[in-house]
């Protein structure tokens, strides 16, 4: 019966990822923890920084002899605006070396936000976090981290990471699950529908993956 509730009203707001959630325990509890996965594989794509999700999840994945890989890399720099309207960008531990990438991310997100790229992305609209801010800000951190490797000097450990996703070819659906600073809007970003399958290939190769089985970036 709460599955089918569940579902009717998942059907009127598709947007209600709480009650996605909610619909993957009652299969779970069902005994059907493949379509459990399915589900809180959406749910997640709709919220990614859902506890009771990533925890059933983590139920899930036993249920069906996997193990979860949670990807998470906290952005180390960011954008400040301050009281009288003054812009700080600025990075965490500024002074190490191999950290100076996290520059590149924080004025990349400055770039986006005040230089036009939103005004194009979002025509007319106030301005407001969102993915493609975060995915053009990551982007030139691994970039950073490349030409640094290239040149023989020293990358920080995320920021290899970024970079190592990037040469994999994963780092837009490593950035949407494991990087997310602030609150995203609920309403998907246009063109969502496109990203969905990487997301759903992502999850399903790289985060829910079988017991014992190694996973790399690449």
């Amino acid at each position: 019966e709460s599955e089918g509730a569940l579902r009717e009203l998942l059907g009127k707001s598709p947007a209600l990822h709480d009650a996605r959630t909610l619909l993957g325990v009652s299969l779970l509890r069902q005994k059907k923890p493949a379509e459990a996965a399915v589900v809180f594989r959406d749910g997640l794509i709709g919220n990614r920084r859902n506890p009771e999700a990533w925890k059933a999840l983590e139920e899930t994945a036993t249920a069906l002899g996997k193990k979860v890989v949670r990807p998470s890399l906290p952005p180390r720099g960011g954008v400040l605006v301050q009281k009288n309207g003054d812009v700080q960008v600025g990075f965490a531990d500024a002074d190490k070396d191999g950290d100076f990438g996290w520059n590149y991310y924080a004025s990349a997100r400055a770039v986006f936000r005040y230089e036009g790229a939103y005004a194009a992305e979002f025509p007319g609209k106030e301005y407001r976090f969102t993915f493609r801010e975060q995915l053009f800000a990551a982007a030139a951190a691994a970039r950073w981290a490349e030409d640094e490797r290239k040149d023989g000097g020293k990358v920080a450990e995320d920021l290899a990471r970024l970079a190592a996703e990037k040469k994999g070819k994963t780092l837009v659906p490593f950035v949407f699950f494991a990087m997310y600073p602030e609150p995203l809007p609920a309403e998907p970003e246009k063109e969502f529908a496109l990203l969905r399958p990487r997301l759903e290939k992502y999850f399903d190769e790289k985060i829910l993956v079988k017991s014992g089985e190694p996973v790399s970036a690449q």
